[in-house]
């Protein structure tokens, strides 16, 4: 694991914790994966949504995703936030439910602010809850609204306290979330960003499965919202926030910012407490950067050596340990 940042951190690698100390300057720690027999294989496509990300950052997208293993075709539509007639709540903006309340509803404006605190400050998961509203507004709200989209599939708890959840989501794909938790009280949602991976990398099971879409902001939100509103049935916090599940971030940048813009607004989860973890994307790791946020960046490194590093991680082909050194160094000086 590669890691940029400004103070010391404790990461999970390996089911045991790594001391990772940093000022203003890169740390490496090796793996011990061996590199697998990848050079030439067919891989997967990405979607043109991707494609457009990087080309965002002035690279061709056709010859990067070429590049780095990736093929520029078009994958299945993610499913959208309204799929059987009734809108997900979770996916709306305080402006939109509230356009949707006042202007649709014909409800009062206050109306919208106290449906907001039930879904994100008290973590209600039924309409029926929500006992300051009107008996026929909590029905209408049940004909016609929903609370997410993701059905929890399969929960599994070890003696330590990790919970591993598998989510269904409104297309029948399924991606998984982790709650972490620390002797020190910290509570962590490692949570999902794609569907399967297009990266390929060989020591990765989500990549070897291939890619299927990417996740809709409100998809990824979702993720930290459950884990969220099961530690609150416990009395306890969720304080930190992940994004090194299935999928590589960076490739579906713009849903990312904005489920991240979620998990502070929504969650109260600061900015340093949210980390985004990438293959080493270098162009996407200085748009990162030019973001102006405070918010955390892992990077996976594996191997120091570029040859074995692009055995291991086909994005080496394209960018380098070099270039990729460099991306980490100016996110650091900004």
């Amino acid at each position: 694991l590669l890691w940029t940042g400004s103070r010391s951190k404790v990461l999970p690698c390996n089911g045991k914790q790594t001391m990772i100390a940093t000022s203003r300057l890169v740390c490496a720690v090796l793996s011990s994966a061996r590199p697998g027999p990848l050079l030439g294989r067919s891989l997967r496509p990405a979607t043109v949504r991707q494609a457009s990300s990087m080309a965002a950052v002035g690279m061709p997208a056709d010859s990067a995703l070429v590049a780095a293993g990736v093929r520029d075709t078009p994958a299945a539509a993610a499913v959208g936030d309204v799929w059987d007639g009734r809108v997900n709540l979770y996916a709306l903006t305080e402006v939109e439910l509230r356009e949707l309340l006042v202007t649709e509803w014909k409800q009062p404006a206050f109306r919208a602010k106290q449906v907001s605190d039930w879904m994100f400050a008290k973590g209600v998961t039924d309409f029926s809850e929500m006992k300051n509203l009107p008996a026929a507004m909590r029905e209408q709200l049940s004909t016609h609204a929903r609370l997410g989209s993701l059905e929890k599939a399969v929960t599994q708890t070890s003696k330590d306290g990790t919970t591993k959840y598998l989510f269904r989501c409104a297309d029948s794909r399924e991606i998984e979330t982790v709650m972490m938790p620390y002797d020190d009280g910290r509570r962590t949602a490692c949570i999902s960003s794609q569907v399967g991976c297009a990266m390929r990398c060989s020591f990765c099971g989500t990549g070897q499965m291939g890619f299927s879409r990417d996740l809709l902001a409100s998809e990824i939100f979702e993720q930290a919202l459950r884990v969220s509103n099961d530690l609150k049935a416990k009395g306890e916090r969720l304080s930190n926030v992940v994004l090194m599940g299935m999928g590589e971030p960076f490739r579906n940048y713009d849903a990312v910012m904005d489920a991240v813009g979620q998990l502070r607004e929504r969650l109260g989860i600061g900015a340093r407490h949210i980390t985004i973890s990438t293959v080493g994307i270098a162009p996407m790791i200085k748009r990162f950067a030019d973001e102006g946020l405070e918010v955390k960046l892992a990077v996976s490194l594996h191997v120091a050596d570029d040859d074995a590093r692009s055995k291991l991680m086909p994005v080496n082909r394209r960018h380098n340990l070099a270039e990729l050194v460099d991306a980490c160094r100016y996110y650091n000086e900004k």
